[in-house]
């Protein structure tokens, strides 16, 4: 019968090692769980060595995009009973990427080899950040790993769209700026970063009255649901141009047409549209589309319409896979839903 060195945490959180005698990791990893113990590494014991613990200079670097991936792949893999080098193992395998195959090789390495996952992945402080080591650090002491993974995975997803969002709200005016244009923009939080530009903000009435182009950026809120109605168009200049590529709801669809109509409005770009639910996101090009408001506004040849197609990345894919799987995982095994959403 093999023999297996195991490395583990017990129900107090504090971690356990030693030797013991199995038919199979499975049956090695059952074993350990009977004694209320939550492997975290089981190898035979004659194939493990000592593993290299020489600094890697900065460590390795990865986008934060595949900090996430990997972190939701090991939270998913260890909710299923897999030990951490096992998932780590199986994503190492599996990559065609040479950095993080070389990263998640170290992280199996250093666990195999006796230290705390923390601290090996301390060892790469440029991929992991120091709130999402100490997260990681609090679930080897509480025995938590999958869940508080989960918790440090979604603190990665905040921060990474905290900055989506800041970099997105400034790209646009940079752009302007460097054609020569003269950038006002009307925010209720005021941004720094967007006056050091070079731009300036001003009231809400003025971004009619002086603009060539009127451009939103910004979510759909119960404040700002028609901002852009028939009283905006009133006060913007004769021959101004309007895009909207946030929310269909900011802007009033039939105020719009009665301005493109008088020719007040110079043109109109979409690319969402308020009753898009049921139009966009198929091919509707053999069927007669019934929605009257949509088609009189495609047959102006000042109006170009898109499909809401900007979310459509690998990145963004394969989060909404990836937070599909976790949920249906959880239910699945009456586990707490990370993603619950309750209407009371």
């Amino acid at each position: 019968m093999p023999t297996y060195a195991y490395t583990a945490r017990d129900e107090s959180g504090a971690p356990a090692s030693g030797i013991l005698s199995a038919d199979s990791v499975d049956e090695a990893s059952r074993l350990l769980r009977t004694e209320r113990k939550y492997p975290i590494s089981i190898k035979v014991a004659d194939a493990i060595s000592e593993s290299p613990r020489e600094s890697i200079s900065g460590g390795i670097k990865i986008r934060r995009s595949e900090v996430i991936q990997l972190s939701t792949q090991i939270a998913i893999m260890l909710e299923t009973g897999v030990t951490l080098i096992e998932a780590l193992d199986c994503i190492s395998t599996q990559s065609d990427d040479p950095r993080l195959k070389k990263l998640v090789t170290d992280l199996s390495m250093q666990v195999q080899s006796g230290i705390d996952f923390s601290a090996a992945l301390a060892r790469h402080p440029r991929s992991f950040p120091r709130l999402y080591v100490a997260l990681i650090r609090a679930s080897e002491k509480s025995g938590m790993m999958s869940k508080l993974l989960g918790r440090a995975t979604a603190y990665l997803r905040d921060e990474q769209e905290t900055l989506r969002r800041v970099k997105g709200a400034l790209t646009y005016p940079g752009i302007m700026l460097g054609f020569g244009c003269e950038v006002i923009g009307y925010d209720p939080f005021r941004s720094a970063e967007f006056e050091a530009l070079g731009a300036r903000y001003g009231a809400l009435a003025e971004m009619g009255a002086d603009a060539e182009i009127v451009s939103l950026h910004c979510p759909l809120t119960p404040e700002n649901h028609h901002i852009v109605n028939a009283q905006t168009f009133a006060r913007m200049k004769r021959g101004a141009l309007l895009v909207n590529t946030s929310r269909g709801g900011l802007l009033d669809t039939d105020a719009a047409i009665q301005a493109l109509k008088s020719g007040h409005l110079g043109g109109l770009g979409l690319d969402v549209y308020e009753q898009e639910g049921g139009l966009f996101f198929r091919d509707l090009s053999g069927t007669v589309v019934t929605d009257d408001v949509l088609q009189r506004l495609i047959s102006f040849p000042n109006v170009i319409v898109t499909g809401h197609q900007a979310f459509f990345t690998r990145e963004a894919i394969g989060t909404i896979s990836e937070t599909t799987l976790r949920s249906v995982s959880e239910f699945a095994r009456n586990a707490p839903l990370s993603n619950e959403i309750r209407m009371s």
